[in-house]
């Protein structure tokens, strides 16, 4: 959970499409946050199986049920209505002017950007009719359209084309409003900047129903025969546009939904599923399964499944409705969590065996000194394979889970304080930092430090500030026992 903090934090340290850019685009941090986003959420998925079936055998169907319900689903419905919302509104305020005063005597000039921020086309439109630039670049140099295509509002878009803003013109970063379009999954605008370039490329298109199959990305091809923004749709959405992947990957706007409490959702749906699943079963025992056959089923799914993904690791799917080969690649790590549990090897759990300094330096050693990089060049680099990297970054996601468990089993297996006390405090840390990082990064993006400064300052006060107010605004209230139990039921625990 904690690792959450650092990921989110340097997302405005490069060109990923965040609310907040620094104005840099350093590649540590971009491989900083691909390596946490490779194993973190497996990680944190395979760990719930585990604990779920600890529970399960320790108080039964309906007290683990119950204990799921208050710690997962309520504390999500809560997030729903009051952080998701908070958090949108940060975001929205965090990505809109860069703040500078007007000086006495200067006349303040229209500007697009707070309606294009608000998604409010009538803002936009008296901006324009004011005199306001459709193409006025932005503090981090994003121009308005590129950011409307982004938040999937299609009447800005549509507003801003109209008063002459070229949807054709590449963003700083290089990218297209076509290809983000596509890459958000706001299917209306990528039909909207089609229709606006005119028709080339636009016939090739499946319909049905008089409604072209956008969530068919398998459809590009290698670009031969289409317009310049639909090749540039494919190089960013392909890994490798000329052998293009017959894998249907349902596109899913990524900015709205549940934001980071997405993972609340998935878990309420998975760890469901398995009750369920135990209780039809009833009192028929399960047969546990020798780890020589749990250890390469779940590789041979995890590996079939991360080759569906877009990117690196795993996609997020922040929606109600979630993807379901999201769902399923986190369901496949919850279930190794739970056999985990059950599976022994000469009479004993197989972690309790990772406790060796041998194993954390080997995995950890190859998954950060080889494997991650082989897995990026793969994925990223001058030749992509989408099955070598989809492999690659499976054994990268299998070498870190068995890492830092080995890690941790080494130096965490003694019982401290302040250990259990960072682990409590962990959940709401979590829930409660993502407002709290935009306000953060939107506010370093006015000094001029170095960015390793800033990122380290941004990381530690932010932890710390949340730290102190959950040991005394969170623990002892109703939020607190909801997110962790009661102080002596959790003594008793």
């Amino acid at each position: 959970m904690l690792l959450g903090i650092v990921l989110h934090a340097s997302l405005s340290y490069f060109d990923s499409g965040w609310a907040v850019n620094d104005g840099v685009d350093s590649g540590f941090f971009a491989v900083l946050l691909i390596g946490i986003h490779g194993f973190r959420m497996p990680l944190f998925f395979l760990l719930s199986g585990y604990f779920t079936a600890l529970l399960v055998q320790r108080r039964g169907i309906a007290q683990t049920a119950k204990n799921r319900l208050l710690r997962i689903t309520i504390p999500l419905a809560i997030g729903a209505v009051t952080i998701v919302p908070l958090t949108t509104l940060t975001g929205s305020w965090a990505s809109s002017s860069d703040g500078d005063e007007v000086s006495a005597g200067e006349v303040e000039r229209p500007s697009v950007w707070p309606g294009v921020i608000y998604g409010d086309a009538s803002v936009v439109s008296a901006a324009l009719v004011d005199g306001a630039d459709p193409a006025e670049v932005g503090s981090d140099g994003s121009l308005p359209a590129f950011f409307a295509v982004m938040v999937g509002d299609i009447d800005v878009v549509a507003t801003l084309h109209e008063a002459g803003a070229d949807l054709s013109t590449p963003n700083i970063d290089g990218a297209m409003p076509l290809s983000l379009a596509v890459w958000a999954g706001h299917s209306d605008i990528a039909e909207f900047i089609f229709s606006t370039a005119g028709s080339e490329g636009v016939d090739d298109i499946p319909r049905e129903n008089g409604k072209r199959h956008w969530e068919k990305i398998s459809w590009f091809g290698d670009g031969e025969r289409d317009s310049k923004a639909i090749i540039e749709a494919v190089r960013q959405a392909v890994p490798n546009p000329s052998e293009p992947s017959t894998i249907n990957r349902s596109l899913e706007p990524w900015d709205t939904g549940l934001h980071h409490l997405w993972f609340l959702w998935h878990l309420t749906l998975i760890a469901g599923g398995y009750l369920l699943l135990i209780q039809l079963r009833g009192a028929r025992t399960w047969r546990p399964l020798p780890v020589w056959v749990v250890a390469p089923s779940a590789f041979i799914a995890t590996a079939g499944l991360q080759m569906s993904m877009w990117s690196f690791g795993p996609d997020t799917s922040t929606s109600l409705v979630p993807a379901g080969r999201v769902v399923a690649y986190y369901a496949v790590f919850f279930a190794v969590g739970v056999a985990s549990y059950s599976v022994r090897n000469n009479g004993k759990n197989w972690m309790s065996q990772l406790s060796k300094t041998w194993i954390a330096h080997v995995a950890l050693t190859a998954a950060l000194g080889g494997v991650l990089w082989a897995a990026l060049d793969a994925t990223y680099g001058d030749a992509p394979n989408e099955t070598w990297a989809g492999v690659l970054q499976t054994v990268y996601t299998w070498l870190m889970i068995v890492g830092v468990i080995s890690l941790a089993s080494l130096l965490l297996n003694t019982s401290r304080r302040w250990i259990r006390f960072v682990s409590d405090s962990s959940y709401w840390l979590y829930l409660a930092h993502l407002p709290l990082v935009l306000i953060g990064q939107r506010w370093l993006q006015d000094v001029d430090w170095p960015i390793g400064l800033e990122f380290l300052l941004l990381v530690s006060t932010l932890t710390v500030v949340l730290l102190i107010s959950y040991r005394w605004l969170i623990r002892p209230t109703p939020i607190g026992w909801l997110l962790n139990g009661r102080p002596k039921e959790h003594r008793a625990l």
